[in-house]
């Protein structure tokens, strides 16, 4: 089954319908100036995942980038990270400019933790936060520079315990999960 994107004032007012076709999509995310919507969308298989971009009052979905997944928008709103999915391949925690040029890899996943998970953008737009998980529920937060660099794990947690889902705090000093 399909699954479209709509849009509504917070304020009230009809939904708009911004998609109508047989993909389903995935982790819409507003781009900071609220003119944008990125998300992701898979079309029936064969096809690859593919990251698109959508004025959020409706237009054409225009595909930026292939094999990607879970894109958020840059605090300035001219690039978006994502987790690079190829078919055989390791995923990849990737950014790349909002329009899908200037595409860069900064993590490769690994045999340890073969999964990334949501990704956040700090408000200075210097780190990126993100879960990974070696599969299963269990995932752990890590830091990664933007501009590339050492990858950083925060914290292990204890057995039983998932952290995920990372959100930093408005001042960029703390991050909740």
């Amino acid at each position: 089954d399909a699954v479209n994107l709509y849009v509504r004032r917070v304020a009230g007012g009809e939904r708009i319908r911004l998609t109508d076709d047989a993909a389903f999509k995935d982790d819409p995310s507003f781009s900071p100036d609220g003119d944008r919507i990125a998300f992701a969308r898979r079309r029936p298989a064969p096809a690859r995942p593919e990251i698109c971009v959508i004025p959020t009052l409706g237009g054409r979905a225009i595909p930026v980038i292939t094999d990607g997944r879970t894109p958020v928008w840059s605090p300035d709103g001219n690039h978006l990270a994502f987790i690079q999915v190829r078919r055989g391949e390791p995923e990849a925690l990737a950014v790349a400019a909002a329009d899908g040029s200037e595409m860069r890899i900064l993590l490769k996943a690994d045999a340890v933790n073969p999964f990334f998970n949501r990704l956040v953008w700090s408000p200075d737009g210097s780190l990126v936060a993100f879960s990974r998980s070696g599969g299963g529920v269990a995932q752990e937060i890590w830091l990664m520079p933007s501009a590339g660099g050492q990858p950083r794990r925060l914290w292990q947690d204890p057995p039983g315990v998932v952290s995920a889902d990372p959100v930093f705090t408005p001042d960029g000093r703390g991050i909740v999960h």
